[in-house]
């Protein structure tokens, strides 16, 4: 997810430097910097809810023009004549519910369509692995949130998700699978199989269009390769986890993997997604006028940050690094140096970095004063 601000930017309104961090916390640069954004993300979060942030928009209307499956969320199908009046775009947070011609359809798996190809680096490897291939978190080629997984094979070889072959389940309620992929040379042949537990499988070759150009890719479930002759809707076979397969060295982009009932969404860029098979010929989107009523919350802060609000994200921010260091100084001083009698130390350093904390702090309220929280809206 896009945020309101970055690590440098963090620094330079703190004083604080990595350096400083690595050498008290015994963690390696990358590890500091996984860390500082995931404080900047707990900050954002802290901040949206005292501003009471994201707004929640209701029974948004959109209507298929017969050619396309891609909608771009917003108001500019709406006949209310709301047109103008928001936008969300690059700004997504979540998108709630889906209404296909007033029926509503059942929510992607996983909710957040973007979870599964989420993973910063230092984490990757417990949930994607493989073999013949490097695989590692991609913080640039993506569609959807902070990563997507990048896969390099040097012959041919299997990423699988996850690890632990444990997503035990049922899947026969969603009709697709839907995902963002790209490949550095669509000659090699790329499969995607999903497994059950005694590791038997159902498989669909993925044919792109071109090479080394991202595509969003549907596969109808029911359409695949099942030579193995699983039956997903006898509510006792369960999926367990999937797997790509390549025949050949090459680099392949993954992210934004979801089950789906005919439709997801890519946040924050604001997409709503149609389904339409790329593995049935003749699947066409959907036709001319068929209405789309969704329901979702946006941050506009994530389209253009206030100044104010970057700020105030990188006090809070600041404010959480300094909450860590004095964890680490607390477990040393009283545990690891006075750990035979839990005695604490009184020196000066624990009230300077109190007095720090608390002007931080104070320059963060300041910053959500001068904007005014509670300016929020529904529409």
């Amino acid at each position: 997810m896009a945020g309101y601000t970055t690590e440098t930017k963090v620094y330079n309104r703190t004083g604080f430097n990595s350096e400083t961090i690595v050498t008290l916390s015994g963690k390696t640069i990358a590890e500091v910097t996984t860390l500082v954004e995931g404080f900047i993300s707990d900050a954002q979060n802290k901040l949206r809810e005292d501003v009471e942030y994201p707004i929640r928009i209701r029974n948004e209307v959109h209507y298929a023009d017969g050619q396309n499956n891609v909608f771009d969320i917003g108001p500019e199908d709406d006949p209310f004549g709301n047109e103008g009046d928001y936008d969300p775009i690059n700004g997504l947070i979540e998108m709630y519910n889906c209404k296909v011609a007033g029926i509503k359809v059942i929510k992607p798996h996983p909710e957040d369509c973007d979870e599964w190809t989420e993973y910063a680096s230092a984490t990757i490897g417990t949930y994607w692995a493989g073999t013949g291939v490097t695989i590692t978190s991609e913080s640039s080629t993506k569609v959807a949130g902070s990563y997507g997984v990048k896969m390099v094979f040097s012959t041919s070889g299997t990423v699988q998700y996850p690890t632990s072959q444990n997503i035990d389940l049922l899947i026969n309620s969603w009709k697709y699978i839907f995902f963002w992929v790209k490949s550095s040379d669509i000659t090699k042949s790329l499969k995607l199989r999903l497994y059950t537990k005694d590791g038997t499988y159902m498989e669909e070759d993925i044919t792109l269009r071109q090479s080394n150009v991202g595509q969003y890719y549907w596969i109808r479930i029911s359409a695949m390769d099942n030579t193995s002759s699983i039956n997903w809707g006898d509510n006792v076979t369960r999926l367990q986890y999937i797997k790509f397969v390549s025949d050949g060295s090459c680099t392949i982009f993954i992210d934004n993997f979801c089950l789906s009932d005919g439709w997801a969404y890519t946040a924050p860029s604001g997409l709503l997604h149609v389904g339409k098979a790329d593995n049935v010929t003749g699947e066409g989107p959907p036709s001319q006028g068929y209405p789309y009523i969704i329901d979702y919350s946006y941050d506009p802060f994530l389209n253009s940050v206030p100044g104010i609000m970057a700020e105030a994200c990188e006090w809070l921010t600041g404010v959480y690094i300094i909450d860590y260091l004095r964890g680490i100084r607390y477990r040393k001083t009283s545990f690891e140096v006075f750990g035979t009698t839990l005695e604490l130390d009184t020196d000066a350093s624990r009230e300077g970095l109190m007095g720090v904390r608390t002007y931080m702090m104070k320059n963060y309220w300041e910053c959500l004063r001068n904007w005014g929280p509670g300016a929020y809206g529904v529409v």
